[in-house]
C-alpha cells in the first residue's frame, strides 16, 4: 500500500508546496503586474502588456513540463526535484528586492530592467510548477517501480487540487492583510481635516467606512503628502516571503525522501 510509506507523503507534501507559489502567481498575474507597475511604468505596464504577461506565464508552464522533464532524464528525478525546490527559494525572494528597484525610482534607466527582471524571475518560477508536474510521475516510478505506477500517480494527483486552491487561498489572504496594515499605518499619517473634508466624517470612523467600502486603499492614498510613497505595490511582499519559506520546507522534505524499503514490495 503505497499510502504507508512515508515517501509518498513526503513526496505528495514536496511537489504541493513547490506548485503551490507558481499557481499563486498564474491566478493574479494580470492584476497583479498592473498594480505594482503600473503607477511606475505606465508606458510600458498597460492593459496589453498584462494580457501578454499572464500568456508568457502560461507558456512558462508549458515549456516547464518540457524542459524540465529532459533535464531529469538526463540526471535524475531526485536530483532535479532538488534543483526545483532549491531554486524556488531565491527566486521568490528576488521579487520583493525587483519591485522594490522599480517602484522607488521609476524614471531611473534601470527600471525597465527591473520590470524584466520581475518577468524573467516569474517566469521561472512558474516553469518550476509545470516542472513538477511532468517529473512526478517518473519519480515515483523510480521509487516504487514501474508497474503500478498509473494507479500510484492517481494517489498523487490530489496534490493538484491542493495547490489550486491553496496557492490563491495564501496569496489573497496575505494581501488582504497588507492592506488592513497599509490603510492603518495611513490613517495614522492623514491630515484629519483633509480625511473629513473628503469623506465626510472624522477620521475616528474609518473602519465604518471601511466596513461598506466607501473607503478603499487607493483613495486613501490620493490624500498621502507628496513625499509619501504609496504603499499597493508592496502588498505582495509578504506573499513571496512566505512562498519562499514553502520552497524551503519543501526542499527539507525532499532532502528525507529515501528508497522505499523492500517489505512494501510485491514478493515474487
Amino acid at each position: 500500500n503505497v499510502l504507508s510509506t512515508p515517501q509518498f507523503w513526503l513526496l505528495f507534501s514536496t511537489a504541493t508546496l513547490l506548485a503551490t507559489g507558481g499557481m499563486s502567481l498564474m491566478s493574479v498575474a494580470s492584476p497583479l503586474v498592473q498594480e505594482v507597475f503600473t503607477t511606475a511604468l505606465p508606458a510600458l505596464v498597460t492593459p496589453a502588456f498584462a494580457s501578454a504577461y499572464l500568456m508568457a506565464l502560461s507558456v512558462a508552464n508549458l515549456s516547464g513540463r518540457v524542459f524540465w522533464a529532459a533535464i531529469s532524464d538526463k540526471i535524475g528525478r531526485r536530483r532535479t526535484f532538488t534543483i526545483l525546490s532549491l531554486s524556488s527559494i531565491p527566486l521568490y525572494l528576488t521579487i520583493p528586492t525587483l519591485i522594490s528597484g522599480c517602484v522607488s525610482d521609476p524614471t531611473s534607466p534601470l527600471s525597465p530592467y527591473y520590470l524584466a527582471g520581475f518577468c524573467t524571475t516569474s517566469f521561472l518560477a512558474v516553469t518550476i510548477m509545470g516542472g513538477v508536474f511532468s517529473v512526478l510521475p517518473p519519480y515515483e516510478a523510480d521509487l516504487y517501480g514501474s508497474k503500478y505506477v498509473g494507479a500510484i500517480h492517481g494517489k498523487f494527483l490530489p496534490f493538484s487540487t491542493v495547490r489550486g486552491i491553496a496557492g490563491p487561498a495564501i496569496l489573497l489572504n496575505l494581501r488582504s492583510k497588507e492592506e488592513t496594515k497599509a490603510i492603518e499605518d495611513l490613517l495614522l499619517k492623514i491630515d484629519p481635516e483633509l480625511f473629513k473634508s473628503t469623506f465626510g466624517v472624522d477620521i475616528s470612523q474609518a473602519d465604518l467606512l471601511l466596513d461598506t467600502k466607501a473607503l478603499t486603499l487607493s483613495k486613501l492614498v490620493t490624500l498621502l503628502p507628496p513625499e509619501m510613497s504609496d504603499p499597493s505595490p508592496f502588498l505582495y511582499n509578504s506573499t513571496m516571503y512566505t512562498m519562499a519559506g514553502l520552497a524551503g520546507v519543501a526542499a527539507v522534505l525532499h532532502f528525507a525522501v529515501t528508497p522505499v524499503d523492500k517489505k512494501h514490495f510485491e514478493k515474487t
